[in-house]
Protein backbone atom coordinates (compact mmCIF):
# COMPACT_ATOMS: atom_id res chain seq x y z
CA UNK A 1 0.00 0.00 0.00
CA UNK A 2 1.70 3.28 -0.83
CA UNK A 3 1.97 6.44 1.35
CA UNK A 4 -0.17 8.08 -1.08
CA UNK A 5 -3.34 6.15 -0.47
CA UNK A 6 -6.33 8.11 0.54
CA UNK A 7 -4.86 11.18 0.63
CA UNK A 8 -5.11 13.86 -2.06
CA UNK A 9 -2.02 12.93 -3.57
CA UNK A 10 -3.49 9.37 -4.50
CA UNK A 11 -3.48 8.52 -8.30
CA UNK A 12 -1.21 11.59 -9.38
CA UNK A 13 1.68 11.08 -11.06
CA UNK A 14 3.15 14.35 -9.56
CA UNK A 15 6.12 14.00 -7.15
CA UNK A 16 5.56 14.79 -3.88
CA UNK A 17 8.06 17.54 -3.62
CA UNK A 18 5.71 19.10 -6.62
CA UNK A 19 2.95 19.57 -4.29
CA UNK A 20 4.95 20.65 -1.27
CA UNK A 21 5.62 23.51 -3.73
CA UNK A 22 2.44 23.61 -4.80
CA UNK A 23 1.24 24.41 -1.17
CA UNK A 24 3.99 27.29 -0.12
CA UNK A 25 2.78 28.99 -3.03
CA UNK A 26 -0.83 28.86 -2.64
CA UNK A 27 -0.39 29.49 1.05
CA UNK A 28 2.52 32.77 1.26
CA UNK A 29 0.99 34.36 -1.88
CA UNK A 30 -1.42 37.86 0.06
CA UNK A 31 -3.41 37.99 -3.01
CA UNK A 32 -3.84 33.83 -4.22
CA UNK A 33 -2.40 32.42 -7.15
CA UNK A 34 -3.49 30.90 -10.19
CA UNK A 35 -3.51 28.18 -12.17
CA UNK A 36 -1.77 30.15 -14.87
CA UNK A 37 1.20 30.85 -12.45
CA UNK A 38 1.13 27.82 -10.31
CA UNK A 39 2.00 26.27 -13.74
CA UNK A 40 4.52 29.09 -14.79
CA UNK A 41 6.38 28.81 -11.37
CA UNK A 42 6.26 25.00 -10.65
CA UNK A 43 7.48 24.59 -14.21
CA UNK A 44 4.39 21.70 -15.24
CA UNK A 45 3.72 21.40 -18.56
CA UNK A 46 -0.06 21.57 -18.58
CA UNK A 47 -2.54 24.12 -17.51
CA UNK A 48 -5.37 21.56 -16.71
CA UNK A 49 -2.33 20.23 -14.41
CA UNK A 50 -1.61 22.99 -12.26
CA UNK A 51 -5.63 23.56 -12.09
CA UNK A 52 -5.95 20.39 -10.70
CA UNK A 53 -3.70 20.48 -8.11
CA UNK A 54 -4.96 24.21 -7.19
CA UNK A 55 -8.48 22.72 -7.19
CA UNK A 56 -7.70 19.93 -4.46
CA UNK A 57 -5.58 22.37 -2.87
CA UNK A 58 -7.97 24.33 -2.21
CA UNK A 59 -10.49 21.87 -1.39
CA UNK A 60 -8.90 20.15 1.24
CA UNK A 61 -8.03 23.64 2.84
CA UNK A 62 -11.87 24.24 4.14
CA UNK A 63 -12.79 22.60 6.92
CA UNK A 64 -15.88 20.45 6.77
CA UNK A 65 -18.56 20.85 9.10
CA UNK A 66 -16.55 23.66 11.19
CA UNK A 67 -18.08 25.28 14.21
CA UNK A 68 -19.46 28.76 14.02
CA UNK A 69 -16.98 31.92 14.64
CA UNK A 70 -17.34 33.01 18.48
CA UNK A 71 -15.24 35.72 20.59
CA UNK A 72 -15.19 38.65 19.10
CA UNK A 73 -16.53 38.95 15.31
CA UNK A 74 -16.28 42.23 13.51
CA UNK A 75 -19.24 42.04 10.54
CA UNK A 76 -19.64 44.37 7.94
CA UNK A 77 -20.92 44.50 4.27
CA UNK A 78 -19.84 44.78 0.56
CA UNK A 79 -21.47 44.70 -2.75
CA UNK A 80 -20.08 43.72 -5.62
CA UNK A 81 -21.16 45.40 -9.00
CA UNK A 82 -20.04 47.62 -11.69
CA UNK A 83 -20.09 51.82 -11.49
CA UNK A 84 -22.80 52.99 -14.14
CA UNK A 85 -20.35 55.21 -15.85
CA UNK A 86 -24.16 57.16 -17.89
CA UNK A 87 -25.55 57.87 -14.45
CA UNK A 88 -22.77 58.29 -12.24
CA UNK A 89 -23.84 56.30 -9.60
CA UNK A 90 -20.83 54.30 -7.62
CA UNK A 91 -20.66 52.19 -4.57
CA UNK A 92 -23.60 51.47 -2.75
CA UNK A 93 -25.71 53.27 -5.20
CA UNK A 94 -25.40 51.27 -8.05
CA UNK A 95 -27.01 47.40 -8.98
CA UNK A 96 -24.96 45.41 -7.27
CA UNK A 97 -24.49 42.16 -8.80
CA UNK A 98 -24.27 40.71 -5.39
CA UNK A 99 -24.22 41.53 -1.57
CA UNK A 100 -21.58 40.32 0.32
CA UNK A 101 -22.02 39.92 4.57
CA UNK A 102 -18.35 39.71 5.57
CA UNK A 103 -17.31 37.92 9.23
CA UNK A 104 -14.27 37.80 10.66
CA UNK A 105 -13.21 36.72 14.54
CA UNK A 106 -10.55 38.28 15.88
CA UNK A 107 -7.58 36.63 16.53
CA UNK A 108 -5.09 38.88 19.05
CA UNK A 109 -4.51 41.79 16.48
CA UNK A 110 -5.04 39.81 13.93
CA UNK A 111 -7.33 38.04 11.89
CA UNK A 112 -8.95 34.38 12.79
CA UNK A 113 -11.26 32.86 11.28
CA UNK A 114 -13.50 34.29 8.63
CA UNK A 115 -17.19 33.50 6.76
CA UNK A 116 -18.08 35.03 3.51
CA UNK A 117 -21.62 34.52 2.38
CA UNK A 118 -23.96 36.37 -0.51
CA UNK A 119 -26.85 37.31 1.15
CA UNK A 120 -30.55 38.61 -0.99
CA UNK A 121 -30.64 42.28 0.49
CA UNK A 122 -29.28 45.04 3.06
CA UNK A 123 -32.76 43.97 5.58
CA UNK A 124 -32.51 43.91 9.40
CA UNK A 125 -33.71 40.19 8.39
CA UNK A 126 -31.26 39.22 6.32
CA UNK A 127 -28.21 40.57 8.19
CA UNK A 128 -29.72 38.75 11.61
CA UNK A 129 -29.82 35.29 9.41
CA UNK A 130 -26.55 36.01 8.53
CA UNK A 131 -25.35 36.49 12.01
CA UNK A 132 -27.03 33.71 13.67
CA UNK A 133 -25.97 31.00 10.96
CA UNK A 134 -22.20 32.47 11.12
CA UNK A 135 -21.67 33.47 14.82
CA UNK A 136 -22.20 31.67 18.11
CA UNK A 137 -24.46 32.84 20.79
CA UNK A 138 -22.76 34.86 23.30
CA UNK A 139 -20.07 36.48 21.47
CA UNK A 140 -19.69 39.81 21.02
CA UNK A 141 -20.44 41.50 17.79
CA UNK A 142 -19.23 44.11 16.51
CA UNK A 143 -21.13 46.43 13.41
CA UNK A 144 -20.87 49.89 11.83
CA UNK A 145 -24.08 50.20 13.94
CA UNK A 146 -26.22 50.84 10.80
CA UNK A 147 -29.79 50.03 11.73
CA UNK A 148 -29.93 47.08 10.24
CA UNK A 149 -27.93 45.38 12.41
CA UNK A 150 -29.71 46.89 15.45
CA UNK A 151 -31.88 44.29 17.72
CA UNK A 152 -29.71 41.07 17.66
CA UNK A 153 -31.05 38.80 19.85
CA UNK A 154 -28.21 36.01 21.41
CA UNK A 155 -24.86 38.29 20.80
CA UNK A 156 -23.47 41.45 22.77
CA UNK A 157 -23.57 43.67 19.78
CA UNK A 158 -21.24 46.75 19.91
CA UNK A 159 -21.64 49.76 17.20
CA UNK A 160 -18.77 50.80 15.86
CA UNK A 161 -15.71 51.47 18.30
CA UNK A 162 -13.01 54.24 18.29
CA UNK A 163 -10.55 52.30 15.46
CA UNK A 164 -13.61 51.32 13.12
CA UNK A 165 -13.54 47.51 12.31
CA UNK A 166 -10.12 46.97 10.91
CA UNK A 167 -10.39 42.78 10.53
CA UNK A 168 -13.60 42.71 8.50
CA UNK A 169 -12.81 45.74 6.56
CA UNK A 170 -8.92 43.93 5.49
CA UNK A 171 -10.87 40.93 4.64
CA UNK A 172 -12.68 42.75 2.04
CA UNK A 173 -10.21 44.70 0.66
CA UNK A 174 -9.01 41.29 -0.19
CA UNK A 175 -12.10 39.68 -1.31
CA UNK A 176 -12.61 42.76 -3.65
CA UNK A 177 -9.05 42.74 -5.45
CA UNK A 178 -9.74 38.84 -5.63
CA UNK A 179 -12.83 39.68 -7.65
CA UNK A 180 -11.24 42.11 -9.71
CA UNK A 181 -8.56 39.30 -10.41
CA UNK A 182 -10.89 36.75 -11.31
CA UNK A 183 -13.07 39.20 -13.56
CA UNK A 184 -9.84 40.48 -15.40
CA UNK A 185 -9.61 36.55 -16.36
CA UNK A 186 -6.22 35.97 -14.65
CA UNK A 187 -7.20 32.97 -13.22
Amino acid sequence: MSFKAGTIFQDSHLPVAIWFRAMWHITSQRNGIGASDLQRVLGLGSYKTAWTVLQKLRRVMVLPRRGLLEGVVEVDLTSWGQDDVETGAIGWQTRPEGLIAVAAQEEGKGVGRICVLRIRDRTTASLHKFVAQTIAPGSTVRTNGQAGWLGLKGFDHRGQQEHGLPRVRGVISLLQRYLRFKIAGRD
